[in-house]
């Protein structure tokens, strides 16, 4: 959404409202899913239900990265996890199987071996890769058959993206937002794994997902499902579809209409087409969700920006944050000159939280220096720490392996949080790179 400002005393919101989360799916470039994302606000959701008074309908991207043809790879290994939950305690199991990892194993061969009767669904996996594709689809990527590919290590990539997506998400329930998560191909595999992450703090109540064209056999909300997509058949052809299709026309059809996408999986082109039927249907689940969702306990302010952190188990990890005037804002001083530490877990998992102020005469401007400590109990876990801006979404996100206490001493330096403001119009703009973004 575009940066707004409330009054001349404030530069941001921090009102409860309502955030439609959009998970994109395969093959879509960063401008594409912020298309698709687009193509949701331009429905203005705010204006079809009854939108309680001071409340927003805020938009945000959770994004998966494409990786060209290995997309497909991708997806196939999350069907695998997925299908068997082989791994339901993956979380908290990660550094059980990172040892393997660093032991000089594959990381899917350390998850084979630490995951009885993996072997055997990743064997199946691969073979179904080397002969089900339909010919339609890899004729349209130009690839004669997926053979040709290796199967890659795709397994710690998801992760890191499952995880990202699932601290974002419990970022904004903590700060008392209604989430509306819509999925589209893919996406629906990582909006699988958030579901479960935001259930670990909220009620079904709190959290609503609503599928479309989904590559997952797993459902949590309504799904909308084209009988022409080939995609989805494609690659849920070794499980059940148990939702009834919706008839779309066919693609010489489509095309007259202005909906010229060969394989009919588009979430723009086709699903949310003003000419098909489809997107009357996604238009009234979302719509639904919006008008039954119930607001989660607020348990942080959210702010002009704000940073968590978390970790993967137990120990205590604090977060400390640098202000433009060089205070430190961290569990012995809480309340800074810009913004307050409103969260601080001693025992395990996190989180702590710092949200700056949205109160115009309390915002500095300048840079905001963002570190971690192992205070104690934590060496050998890893640390993550999320950037992101009321109006931005996710800004950045790094983590650190944690090595010895250093108590109160920052031991990692991680981020940087730059905010500045246009003294003709008073706009306030928020950035953050992390070291291992370009």
């Amino acid at each position: 959404p575009a940066f707004s400002q409330s009054n001349n005393q404030t530069v941001c919101e921090q009102t409860d409202g309502y955030t439609i989360g959009f998970f994109n799916g395969v093959q879509n470039q960063w401008g594409d899913a912020c298309d698709s994302m687009r193509a949701l606000a331009k429905e203005k959701y705010e204006t079809k239900f009854s939108l309680p008074q001071g409340q927003t309908v805020r938009y945000e991207l959770y994004y998966n990265q494409t990786k060209g043809m290995r997309d497909f790879v991708e997806v196939y290994e999350q069907l695998v996890l997925q299908q068997n939950e082989l791994l339901k305690n993956r979380w908290e199991t990660m550094p059980e199987i990172l040892d393997g990892y660093s032991g000089g194993k594959s990381f899917t061969g350390s998850l084979i071996i630490a995951v009885a009767g993996l072997a055997e669904a990743f064997t199946s996996f691969s073979n179904y890769l080397k002969v089900e594709i339909p010919k339609p689809i890899a004729k349209h990527f130009g690839v004669p058959n997926l053979a040709s590919l290796i199967i890659g290590n795709e397994t710690e990539a998801l992760w890191q993206t499952q995880t990202e997506q699932s601290q974002r998400i419990n970022t904004t329930i903590s700060e008392g937002r209604k989430l509306v998560m819509v999925a589209h191909s893919q996406g629906n595999l990582f909006v699988h794994e958030a579901y479960k992450s935001a259930l670990k703090i909220t009620n079904p109540e709190s959290v609503k997902v609503i599928h479309v064209a989904s590559a997952s056999a797993i459902l949590h909300g309504p799904h909308v499902l084209s009988d022409d997509d080939l995609v989805i058949y494609a690659l849920r052809l070794p499980y059940t579809i148990s939702t009834i299709p919706i008839s779309t026309p066919n693609y010489y059809i489509r095309k007259n209409l202005g909906s010229g996408d060969i394989l009919g999986h588009s979430f723009q082109n086709v699903y949310m087409h003003s000419a098909l039927p489809l997107k009357v249907v996604i238009n009234q689940n979302i719509v639904q969700a919006l008008t039954t969702i119930q607001a989660p306990v607020r348990t942080a302010q959210p702010g002009l920006f704000t940073v968590t952190l978390e970790w993967n188990g137990s120990g205590d990890v604090d977060l400390h944050t640098y202000e433009p005037n060089g205070n430190k804002v961290y569990f012995g001083a809480k309340q800074g000159r810009s913004g307050r530490l409103d969260v601080d877990n001693t025992i395990k998992d996190g989180p702590e939280h710092f949200y700056a102020d949205c109160s115009a005469d309390k915002v500095m401007t300048g840079e905001y220096r963002i570190g971690v400590a192992n205070y104690a109990g934590a060496t050998g876990k890893t640390a993550t720490v999320q950037v992101a801006s009321w109006s931005g979404g996710v800004l950045s996100t790094n983590s650190v392996a944690l090595g010895e206490p250093t108590k109160t001493d920052t031991g990692y330096q991680l981020l940087t949080v730059n905010v500045a403001r246009d003294e003709s119009t008073g706009k306030v703009t928020v950035s953050s790179v992390s070291p291992n973004q370009h």
